[in-house]
This record gives C-alpha cells, structure tokens and sequence, in this order.
C-alpha cells in the first residue's frame, strides 16, 4: 500500500513538473516571437553639426521635413553609431537578463528532474533487491534438505533393553551437516494420537550426535533405547491398544545455506507384536522448519 501511494505522488509530481515545463516553454516561445517590437528607436535625421536644422521647423518654403528613420541600420556619422552601440549593449544586456532568468528557471526544472530520477532509481534497486531476495528464498526451498523421520516399531527386548529404530530420510537435493537428535520414552494411557509434546513432554536439552552428513536422496537408521521393565506393567494394556509406548523428540541439522533446521517427531507404538504398522504419528508434535 505504502508503495502505491508512492507511485501516485511521483506520477502528481511528474504531472506538475510537465505542465510547468509546457508553461514555460510557451512562455518562452511567446517571448521569442516579437516581430512588431521595435528593437532600436526612431528618430529623425540629424547632421553632425548641431547649427543643422530641420528646414520645415524653419518654415523654408518649398521644404519637406527630415524623415524618421532607424539609425543603426544605416548610420550617418559617428554620433549616430555610438548611439547605435549604446543600443545594441542595451538590447544585449536585456537578452542577458532575460536568458539568465529562464536560467535559473531551466536549472529548477533540472533539479527536481534529477530528484525524480534519483527516487525511481532508489525505488527500483528496492524493486530489485527484493526481487533477488525472493529468488535465493526460492532457490533456497527449492535445493535445500528435508529431513523426515519414520517410525519402524519396537523390536524384541534384549539384555533388559527395548531397542526402538527410526528411519531418518533426506528427501531434499543438497546435504545436511551436523545432525543432533533428542528424544524420550513416556507410556500412556488411552488415546495415545492426543499427545502433545509441547504440554504433556517433558524432554530436556540434551541431544546426541547422530555422526556424519545425510546427503541427498539418502537415509539413515538411527536407535533408541528404553529398558524394558519400564513397560512390564503395561505390557497387558500395550497389547490390547489401551495403553501405548511415546517416542518423541527433534532432529536438529544444518543445511548448505548454514540455516539451523529442525525437524519435531512424535511416535505412539502399540499392539501385540509392536510392528511398524502399528507404529503411527500422534496428533501433534511432528513438523519441520
């Protein structure tokens, strides 16, 4: 909006600087066209010698009256051309002035046409800069890593332990660096898809490096470990699908443009033999930046 009005306000000020150069350029057109304006005075003919005088204003019959003329277009005697210089310096002081003031009018015009030239420039390298900007944000979405994480269910206990893998995907075009995984294990009762990690988690700040880069079109197993007496009171429940095991966490990575990513997961894992079909999301808690 505030980019529309500019547009307006420069288009008004365009418009006036226009219609003032019209005003102007008429005007000095108009000034230029003088035909009928007398650029040097008539007078009459006078001779050198001041003791000359007109014959009809001695009324000598037979006399006809010395004729008005333009001294400068043909000079007799040297009074008559100093008088035609003092003119012609007359007549060149006024052009002067008159061209020293559309000058200053000139100059005005140029200023406040450099001016407007000065603000489309700044307003088109921010056109620019913007543009570039939302073509690296594309080619940023376009090549960037995708990290995705898949739950692959719980395998059998052993050694007092229940390992639970997980399928970490790279569906993006570039590499990810510096992967860093956080999780923890919660069972609970009923409807496990209601979890919520964000009010019923409890996970800290520790994270566990998951070593080495992901490239592109690749993935990556990655195990968790719960011991598994933890479940034995639940194992009745977990069977039956009333009670089921939580696994929830992030993955944090870096990806080619040096942008910190991180992906949020949250897994619900029940049934009889906990497979990965049985395997799900929960509701809330998976999504990725």
């Amino acid at each position: 909006m505030l980019r529309c009005y500019r547009g307006k306000g420069i288009a008004a000020l365009v418009g006036v600087v226009l219609l003032l150069w019209t005003f102007g350029l008429g005007y000095y057109v108009a000034a230029l066209n003088y035909p009928d304006e007398q650029r040097h005075q008539s007078y009459r003919y006078a001779a050198d010698q001041p003791l000359d005088i007109d014959p009809a204003a001695a009324s000598v019959p037979g006399t006809k009256p010395l004729e008005y003329r333009e001294p400068c277009h043909n000079p007799k005697g040297r009074d008559e051309s100093d008088l035609c210089a003092q003119w012609n310096a007359a007549n060149a002081a006024r052009d002067n002035a008159f061209w020293a003031k559309w000058g200053v009018w000139i100059t005005g015009i140029g200023i406040i046409g450099l001016l407007i030239t000065i603000v489309q420039g700044r307003m088109a390298l921010e056109r620019a800069h913007d543009a570039n900007e939302i073509a690296r944000e594309s080619s940023e979405r376009q090549l960037r890593a995708y990290i995705m994480i898949e739950p692959q269910g719980v395998n059998v206990p052993e050694d007092g332990l229940m390992r639970v893998p997980m399928d970490i995907i790279n569906n993006g075009q570039t590499p990810a660096y510096n992967l860093e995984i956080a999780g923890d294990f919660l069972i609970v009762d009923g409807d496990p898809r209601q979890f919520d990690p964000a009010i019923h988690g409890r996970l800290g700040d520790d994270t566990a490096s998951t070593d080495g880069i992901l490239g592109p079109g690749s993935n990556r197993f990655s195990y968790a470990y719960m011991e598994a007496e933890l479940c034995a009171p639940f194992w009745g429940g977990i069977c039956d699908k009333n009670a089921a095991i939580i696994h929830y966490g992030y993955l944090k990575y870096r990806d080619v443009f040096g942008k910190e990513r991180k992906t949020n997961f949250a897994f619900y894992h029940w049934g009889e033999e906990l497979s990965d079909v049985e395997s799900k999301r929960c509701r809330f808690g998976n999504s990725a930046t």
